[in-house]
């Protein structure tokens, strides 16, 4: 089988959970402390901590350390491969050229923007 699908499979296992769909949805406003997600998912820390060791594992979250706090936020290099991943399994080959072209268009609006 080819490597990039089995990469694939990799992000769309590491979505194929409601409480981790959830938690990605959270971390689309930015960077969240893990006591913040926590409040926002009726699970226990221990559950919140495995399902980010497997977002993180996938490269969908990144995760840095401020002291004793743990923060986390979505990668950039994970949404744009998950992106890349749903393009390549449901986008006709011909078409795969103008969701690139507007993906490439809509980042040099996002740095203007900033």
């Amino acid at each position: 089988m080819d490597n990039k699908y089995s990469e694939y499979a990799g992000y769309f296992a590491a979505l194929a959970d409601e409480h981790r769909v959830r938690i990605v949805t959270l971390l689309l406003d930015g960077e969240k402390f893990a006591g913040n997600i926590l409040k926002e998912l009726d699970i226990s820390q221990p559950t919140l901590s495995h399902h980010m060791k497997i977002l993180c594992e996938s490269g969908i979250v990144s995760s840095r350390k401020d002291g004793r706090w743990t923060f986390y936020c979505i990668s950039e290099d994970g949404r744009d491969k998950i992106f890349d991943a749903l393009v390549d399994c449901l986008v006709e080959e011909d078409d795969r050229k103008t969701f690139e072209q507007k993906r490439r268009t809509k980042r040099k609006t996002d740095i203007v923007l900033l």
